[in-house]
């Protein structure tokens, strides 16, 4: 099977695990052995027995897809509302100076600003990746970030989950998770955190391999952060590490994963579920 051709002219090219050489995206998503486990999950805890299995042909479970898929509608409907909080509870003003009247600019609330520019940057991101990956795709006419977010959640969901890279499709997930996130907070409320009592699991990358050392396939150690439960103000729980926010997993899913490994989880996630409702009240 050719590599190139002038049917995949301008593909952007991938490297797959076991095959040499580059391949565009096309032949790549053809060749390509997907996980058969959500990569969300098994980032977020490799050594859990209770890993949901990836959709098939896809690199993510059922509730990460519907996760992402919310998290775009969310950043497209949450988007005007971010336009009116740029400027709620500023006063503005005006000075009048010999019988003129001269305008002072409103001052911007930092965080709904700060938020649409990280669904900006999460948003225009993918399309990115996917204008290289299909050269011939076409952009809809409104290119404004929530008319793109809409459009990647109605259209091109599929190319994102089943993306020949399972790197790009996390990237993918946690970019969008959290400028969800940041939308949420920034017009509805901000989030609660209540302290877990439990460390991160997440493997982070072996370190490099001196010459002198034996080869070794043992994953990279542990993340070590403290995890912290978040509610966002739209009632979303989710389990975040205090070192890297990308270490994130659904709180229901957490929970399970705690269960399947410790006897006594439930115990512990109806005492963080206590605490986290009597912070509330």
């Amino acid at each position: 099977m050719a590599q190139s051709g002038e049917k995949f002219l301008g593909e952007y090219e991938y490297v797959l695990d076991g095959r040499p050489g580059r391949w565009p995206y096309t032949l790549a998503k053809q060749l390509v052995q997907l996980s058969e486990y959500c990569v969300v999950h098994h980032d977020a805890d490799p050594d859990s027995e209770e890993c949901p299995r990836a959709i098939r042909g896809t690199s993510l479970c059922t509730e990460c897809a519907e996760r992402m898929d919310l998290d775009l509608r969310s950043i497209a409907g949450l988007w005007d509302d971010a336009m009116d909080a740029l400027h709620r509870g500023s006063g503005g003003g005006s000075d009048e100076r010999q019988g003129t009247k001269v305008d002072v600019p409103l001052p911007i609330n930092a965080a709904p600003s700060d938020a649409m520019r990280e669904a900006r940057a999460a948003v225009w991101s993918i399309v990115g990746q996917l204008i290289q990956d299909k050269p011939k795709a076409m952009l809809p006419a409104d290119q404004s970030t929530p008319a793109l977010a809409e459009w990647l959640g109605k259209w091109h969901l599929g190319s994102i989950t089943a993306h020949p890279s399972p790197r790009h499709t996390r990237a993918c997930y946690w970019d969008l998770a959290n400028a969800a996130d940041a939308m949420v907070a920034a017009t509805r409320g901000v989030p609660v955190e209540m302290p877990t009592g439990a460390d991160c699991r997440t493997r982070l990358p072996r370190p490099v391999r001196k010459q002198d050392e034996p080869v070794s396939n043992a994953l990279g150690p542990m993340c070590g952060g403290e995890l912290i439960m978040v509610e966002r103000a739209d009632g979303r729980r989710t389990i975040r590490c205090s070192k890297d926010p990308q270490h994130m997993v659904d709180a229901d899913s957490w929970f399970l994963m705690m269960a399947a490994r410790k006897p006594r989880a439930s115990r512990a996630r109806n005492t963080v579920l206590k605490r986290l409702n009597s912070s509330l009240t």
